[in-house]
């Protein structure tokens, strides 16, 4: 028997904990603020975030939901 909640929980705490385990190997350099590493990470992270964001809108797009406004 499939236990929905129960996979839920452990996929989101495998995603949640992957990129934690990345941070020791960003160079203490990226630290300081304004450097090149860290406008990099910046990129990478506002890039995800987009990509996240319009992922989530493409069903919405192309079912044609009409607004009841």
């Amino acid at each position: 028997m499939a236990h929905p909640w129960r996979d839920a929980a452990i996929a989101t705490g495998l995603i949640s904990s992957v990129p934690t385990m990345v941070l020791p190997f960003i160079p203490e350099s990226a630290t300081k603020p304004g450097s090149a590493v860290q406008r990099i990470l910046l990129c990478f992270a506002v890039g995800g975030m987009m990509g996240d964001v319009f992922l989530h809108l493409l069903p919405h797009l192309l079912t044609g939901h009409k607004s009841k406004c």
